[in-house]
């Protein structure tokens, strides 16, 4: 047998190596977890803001990404699969420079479209620049003129995450490198 083959079968070495794979998806945990969940969770409350789509597509959603929108008209169309179906949202009135808006619909039928309420759509709010794939965008540009550039993404449904769910990404994660950074410490002593 070969050195490399030796140590590839110490129960040891093996213990050292999963300790570091620990390390490294604790951290993946903690920070993919982290990112995704802060800002929503931070620049959201619980009761949305109405919000016109003027205002959306012209200011942003300002302080609060939880929105209920109104105003707007929708494409009679959209694109998507059996999972996610986008549509354009067109405020009213219309006017120029200002965002394109894109409603997320989970489950939608692209071809049928979804129920969106007279009243408003609600939802979480996330920028849209850079959010969709060449395929994608091809799709969406079917739908109209489309600035991905300047563009929100009105995630229909959608509520802010709770503090708790931020909290248990990230404490499972450093929880996972505690582990990991403990077995290495205590196996990857010299004997």
């Amino acid at each position: 047998m070969s050195l490399l083959e030796d140590t590839a079968w110490d129960p040891k070495y093996r213990a050292v190596m999963g300790s570091v794979g620990l390390i490294v998806v604790g951290f993946s945990i903690a920070l993919w977890g982290g990112c995704s969940d802060l800002k929503a969770t931070l620049y959201s409350e619980a009761e949305p803001q109405i919000i016109t789509a003027h205002q959306l597509a012209s200011a942003g959603p300002g302080d609060n990404l939880h929105v209920v929108v109104t105003d707007y008209s929708t494409s009679r169309e959209g694109v998507g699969n059996e999972n996610v179906s986008w549509f354009l949202m067109n405020p009213k009135p219309a006017g120029g420079g200002m965002a394109t808006l894109v409603v997320e619909a989970d489950g939608g039928n692209a071809l049928f479209g979804v129920f969106l309420p007279d009243d408003g759509v609600q939802g979480m709010v996330r920028n849209g620049s850079g959010a969709f794939n060449a395929d994608q965008r091809n799709a969406i540009k079917k739908l109209g003129p489309v600035d991905f550039d300047n563009l929100w993404i009105i995630e229909q449904g959608e509520e802010p995450p709770p503090w708790w769910k931020f909290l248990l990404k990230v404490g499972g994660g450093l929880a996972l490198v505690a582990v990991g950074a403990a077995i290495f410490l205590f196996l990857g002593r010299g004997d």
